[in-house]
């Protein structure tokens, strides 16, 4: 994984147990940072992917990647003491990057981005979908957060991936406009979509306790 991370130009923070935290456009600056951190999040994932298959036979059980990216401004350099520092990131942007790796447990899904690297990445090549407009712990203003699903034209791709993100999408659009019934028949219809799985509970949840006329279609987290 930390190949991958050098391959796309990133460079590694930290190793926080079995987790890495890296960062692209430091300090060698890059205009297309944010398109190599997806670009390397893709290949960490193909490349767990293959991994897990070449030692099948091995490993006793399975195991999985989650990787939350976010872009903007971040105080960047060597930090600590006299005795002791580190090159690292600071910043509410850091933070933010940290809250979406937890929020892919919530979802299901392994790669989640904000809103600020899907505007920055727009028209690059991926293939992706809105997920959720929420309220992280911490965090005052809501974020939309996107799912990268693959590169397009890549092997990933294909056209039933792309009919599963039309339809997730109608579906979502029904939801925000508190049409339950309509939107927990098109979830119902994506069987094998994990989120599909998040928002078919909550509108059932939300069938029974209306959030009311005035409801923004935010999703307020409580836990980091």
């Amino acid at each position: 994984m930390s190949h991958v991370i050098f391959d796309h130009h990133g460079t590694v923070d930290k190793y926080i147990g079995d987790a890495i935290m890296a960062i692209f456009g430091a300090p060698l600056p890059s205009e297309d940072h944010a398109v190599h951190g997806v670009q390397a999040a893709l290949d960490m994932r193909r490349g767990l992917r293959e991994f897990r298959e070449a030692w099948a036979e091995q490993l006793p059980e399975t195991f999985d990647l989650k990787l939350g990216l976010n872009t903007g401004l971040m105080v960047v350099g060597n930090m600590g003491s006299d005795i002791r520092f580190d090159y690292t990131v600071l910043g509410d942007n850091v933070n933010l990057a940290a809250r979406l790796e937890a929020l892919t447990r919530q979802y299901g899904v392994s790669l989640l981005i904000s809103e600020f690297t899907h505007d920055a990445v727009s028209g690059n090549g991926f293939l992706t979908r809105e997920l959720d407009r929420v309220r992280v712990k911490g965090k005052d203003l809501p974020i939309t957060i996107y799912e990268v699903l693959a590169e397009e034209g890549g092997p990933d791709d294909s056209p039933q991936l792309r009919q599963r993100i039309e339809a997730f999408n109608g579906a979502l659009g029904l939801y925000r406009s508190q049409q339950w019934e309509q939107a927990l028949a098109g979830l119902q219809a994506l069987p094998d979509d994990p989120v599909a799985g998040v928002f078919a509970e909550r509108c059932a949840f939300l069938q029974e306790d209306p959030p009311g006329a005035d409801w923004d279609g935010v999703w307020v987290m409580r836990t980091k």
